[in-house]
């Protein structure tokens, strides 16, 4: 399909299980090239597909990953923009949150349910979409990112809200959150649960 259109890559990775796959381009105006053509062009089936974003990189020289003792423990290990801050919440404030998701609708199309307010991440096109109506982020929730913006622990205060349900032994695979949907300074609030959030390298070498 690529080929019929004008934008053939030198390589196509897919994702098993998945909708999305990864097109590998020899030179940067190529990639850029076909990113154009396959944004603007529907496919000869008629379907648009939703190319987010191009990205030149370079295969790192083989690095030795830092050897963590203990898993609790963050000693020795630098994620460049990460800051924990720890008993953010009081008990109280953590059970009206609690209270409040669970008497809130979810969102049960996933392995795991999810609450959305504000902006809608659409997990079929890996993207916000516009399209649906916003639902207006609970007045506690929203204080508890007014409050991290007072702090400095983000740039701005957030217009956006997902609520993840983990139950326990479960979790997410390793991924790389969608560029194109989120701007810079993103708030994780752990409640309920302790939970180990491991990073690593991605293969360009940034953290993932």
């Amino acid at each position: 399909e690529c080929e019929r259109l004008g934008c053939p890559p030198s390589g196509i990775f897919s994702v098993p299980s998945s909708t999305v796959c990864f097109l590998s381009y020899p030179s940067t105006p190529l990639a850029a090239s076909a990113h154009s053509i396959l944004s603007t062009t529907p496919l000869s089936t008629g379907v648009c597909v939703h190319p987010l974003f191009t990205d030149r990189s370079q295969k790192p020289p083989p690095t030795q990953e830092p050897q963590v003792r203990d898993i609790a423990s963050t000693e020795g290990v630098q994620v460049p923009g990460l800051r924990l801050c720890e008993g953010f919440l009081t008990e109280e404030e953590e059970e009206e949150c609690l209270r409040i998701v669970d008497e809130s609708e979810w969102v049960t199309g996933l392995a795991r349910r999810v609450q959305h307010y504000g902006y809608t991440f659409d997990y079929a096109i890996r993207g916000i979409n516009f399209k649906k109506p916003q639902v207006p982020i609970p007045p506690l929730l929203k204080q508890v990112g007014d409050r991290a913006f007072s702090m400095g622990l983000v740039p701005f205060p957030p217009d956006q809200l997902t609520v993840n349900e983990y139950l326990p032994g479960k979790g997410i695979n390793s991924h790389v959150d969608t560029h194109s949907a989120f701007e810079d300074g993103i708030l994780s609030v752990t409640l309920a649960a302790q939970t180990v959030m491991e990073m690593r390298l991605t293969a360009s070498g940034g953290p993932g």
